[in-house]
């Protein structure tokens, strides 16, 4: 049952709607004064969706840390998979390593993971966002576009997710996961790095 009043715009809808019209007083000196007010509220929804993202994986790694548990119960897990976690790692990265582990060997499938976290097979970014959602660091399967604003910029302590609008890939304790390592291994997970150009890179607050 609705209310009877207009549902505020989500934050991406505004964006849209802003960008829009952005390009659209671009070019028009007697429209400077409107095109400087739109660029400032993209700014102001850009700032507070990074705000919330921060809060949000904040709050989940201080879930991790307090009680060691899974915070995502159906995030199954491998501790004893091909890849480990660096002594001395917090909780959060052993556990994504772990879920990494338990996926790392299934098939490629474009979208798949994003349904749903339970999946027979995994693109790029649905492998990411599982191996995170182990650790709360996600909440739902995300795209490599969102990835690019996801968590917090630039390369993490322990945790670095590169991704751009046609691919995503992780590294973790210095181990890269990347469905582009399943054709020459078999499984996600490899040792050897990637060039990161083109990539913007993220990272959970405080991994």
């Amino acid at each position: 049952m609705t209310s009877g009043l207009a549902e505020r715009p989500s934050a991406a809808v505004q964006t849209a709607i802003l960008n829009k019209r952005a390009a659209l007083l671009a070019g028009r000196a007697d429209k400077q004064a409107e095109l400087d007010q739109v660029r400032g509220q993209l700014s102001a929804l850009k700032t507070e969706r990074e705000r919330q993202l921060r809060a949000a994986a904040r709050a989940a790694q201080a879930t991790v840390e307090q009680s060691g548990a899974t915070p995502n119960s159906s995030i199954g897990l491998n501790p004893g998979g091909a890849a480990q976690a660096p002594d001395g790692a917090p909780e959060a990265v052993r556990l994504v390593i772990a879920a990494g582990n338990a996926i790392a060997g299934l098939p490629y499938s474009y979208g798949g993971g994003h349904a749903s976290f339970q999946a027979s097979a995994y693109d790029c970014s649905g492998s990411v966002s599982y191996a995170l959602a182990a650790a709360g660091l996600v909440t739902s399967p995300l795209d490599s576009t969102s990835f690019e604003s996801w968590g917090e910029p630039g390369p993490g302590q322990y945790i670095t997710v590169y991704a751009n609008a046609g691919h995503a890939y992780m590294v973790v304790g210095g181990w890269r996961f990347d469905t582009s390592a399943l054709s020459s291994g078999g499984t996600r997970w490899t040792t050897a790095m990637r060039s990161s150009a083109g990539f913007v890179a993220r990272h959970p607050p405080g991994l």
